[in-house]
């Protein structure tokens, strides 16, 4: 009866074992499923009719807008307040140069995770401002009467909403803004400066 028990538990055992190995890697999949991928996406290069799919229309609350609603530059020929989503984009918004539809600036919301233009992997849920690491030399911003500041690097800049408890003078306080969540990502080119 001994073997028996023993042949049972190991049985049991390795049941078991693959059991969690098939959950675990349905997990890994779906969790997968959820990511999104830009890195195929081209600034001034890929247009709207390249997607293929339906699109939706929103609007777009431009995030150097002022508290009364207006936008200090607004640079002809790029659409502005409105942009356009995909559903195999989730938390993406793409807003385009006018002249020829192709994606000028890209917007992601604080539920995106996957892959940027570059191939780097973010979770925006969980990124923080000291997380943001470059070769490049980052750059602190603040941009006129906006809500957010942030870091910047290339064509990626990396917004936080201004705390209003810290106080607000001409130079950013790098060391408690580094522990602040990343709310926005924007990546955005000038597509006026094509060859």
């Amino acid at each position: 009866s001994r073997g028996t028990l023993a042949d049972i538990i190991k049985n049991t055992m390795k049941s078991l074992f693959t059991f969690l190995l098939i959950i675990l890697i349905n997990h890994t999949i779906l969790s997968q499923s959820d990511l999104t991928d830009l890195s195929k996406i081209k600034l001034c290069e890929t247009k709207i009719s390249d997607f293929g799919e339906p699109l939706t229309t929103v609007l777009v609350k431009e995030l150097d807008e002022c508290p009364n609603g207006i936008t200090p530059l607004k640079i002809p020929g790029y659409q502005h307040k409105s942009g356009f989503t995909f559903s195999s984009y989730k938390n993406v918004i793409f807003q385009i140069h006018l002249a020829d539809s192709t994606i000028y600036k890209i917007i992601l919301n604080k539920e995106f995770k996957g892959y940027l233009t570059d191939g780097k992997y973010i979770d925006l849920s969980t990124l923080k401002a000291k997380d943001i690491k470059h070769k490049d030399s980052l750059y602190w911003f603040k941009e006129g009467c906006s809500e957010y500041l942030g870091l910047g690097y290339k064509n990626f800049k990396f917004h936080i909403k201004q705390d209003k408890s810290i106080p607000s003078e001409n130079t950013i306080n790098q060391e408690l803004y580094s522990e602040k969540n990343i709310e926005i990502v924007t990546i955005q080119s000038n597509c006026y400066k094509r060859k």
